[in-house]
């Protein structure tokens, strides 16, 4: 019997709110609710603009993103950074 792939994903959520959040997860909507958790947690809004997924994280603010962020390799909210 064949199992589903869990591969894991890189998506950036740009919100009105907030800078965005990085996350990698296993789907987009399981991004957007581990996301919105954060949100919750720092007390932010949580009014998504848009998803990116498989997202150049070379391309985002190397000022404020790159280096406050955890690995983006690993499962979970890596910016802010809560995934280590």
């Amino acid at each position: 019997m064949m199992s589903r792939c869990k591969c894991l994903t890189r998506y950036w959520i740009d919100v009105a709110e907030w800078t965005g959040y990085g996350v990698t997860a296993t789907s987009e909507s399981e991004a957007l609710r581990l996301a919105r958790d954060v949100a919750a947690e720092i007390h932010e809004g949580f009014t998504v603009i848009s998803v990116t997924p498989n997202v150049d994280v070379q391309a985002l603010d190397t000022g404020h993103v790159i280096p406050n962020m955890g690995p983006p390799s690993n499962y979970g909210v890596w910016f802010p950074r809560r995934n280590l």
